[in-house]
């Protein structure tokens, strides 16, 4: 039987909205697809921790509100990584209401192993998830 998904949701438990960038931005069409593929890496996430809820702090950003983020921190533009994940709506930073970033991080590195997860980062206060390529780490994301 199929799920159906609620409107204004990407999949059963993630939103549009929780996907938009935090400065008010338009989310860009292009970027949606990545947006899409990104919530059943959440979805898969979600299911592996216990099917508990997932805050999502961070999804898509546009380049202005990653700049700001990182300026927040005291990083300077130039050194703003022009990669990131969060720029195509396929990086996602999340909390879970019961597990620090770090359980979380060890217990997906299951999906990882899997090639559901690429990369997967516990950092002070979330967990880092995208789609991109598999690679792990630890340190002070943003």
């Amino acid at each position: 039987m199929a799920t159906l998904v609620p409107a204004g949701y990407i999949t059963p438990h993630f939103s549009w909205a929780e996907a938009q960038c935090k400065d008010g931005c338009v989310m860009p069409e292009a970027v949606k697809p990545m947006v899409l593929a990104q919530a059943h890496v959440l979805e898969a996430v979600r299911h592996a921790l216990g099917d508990g809820s997932l805050e999502v702090d961070s999804w898509y950003r546009c380049w202005a509100h990653h700049v700001a983020v990182y300026a927040a921190r005291g990083i300077p533009e130039a050194q703003v990584p022009k990669d990131s994940m969060h720029l195509t709506g396929g990086g996602t930073d999340i909390k879970h209401s019961t597990k620090t970033p770090a359980q979380v991080q060890y217990e997906c590195a299951a999906l990882q192993r899997l090639g559901i997860i690429g990369g997967l980062e516990s950092a002070p206060g979330h967990t880092h998830i995208d789609c991109g390529a598999i690679r792990s780490f630890t340190g002070p994301s943003l």
